[in-house]
């Protein structure tokens, strides 16, 4: 409520209480979108990363669908910073595990355009 409501810093103060008290894929997905929202870009990279590199991804759960968004995030901002390695590194999983995916979809017709 506090991000939606633009209370940035507070979301991620309580984020960051919830990751510490048990993290898990909601809450690293959690920060990366407040840090990003915040534009706090580096910050969200790290989260983003630990979120997509966690060693048990959230597939077949709640959390699946941010975790694929998240390696398109997490490529966005390492394009804009200009280390387009890392960009590729995290946006070839998305686009191979999109390949089907319906083609009117906002995020698959951001992420697969030139």
């Amino acid at each position: 409520m506090e991000l939606a409501h633009g209370n940035k810093d507070r979301a991620i103060e309580l984020f960051s209480l919830a990751d510490k008290a048990k993290r898990s894929a909601m809450t690293m997905e959690s920060l990366a979108h407040a840090y990003e929202a915040s534009g706090n870009s580096e910050q969200a990279a790290v989260w983003y990363e630990l979120f997509v590199t966690a060693a048990d991804p959230p597939l077949g759960w709640e959390p699946q669908q941010a975790w694929l968004a998240a390696h398109y995030r997490l490529a966005r901002i390492y394009f804009v910073k200009g280390d387009k390695a890392n960009a590729k590194k995290h946006l070839d999983p998305f686009l191979d595990a999109w390949k089907d995916a319906d083609p009117g979809l906002p995020l698959w017709k951001d992420a697969s355009r030139p």
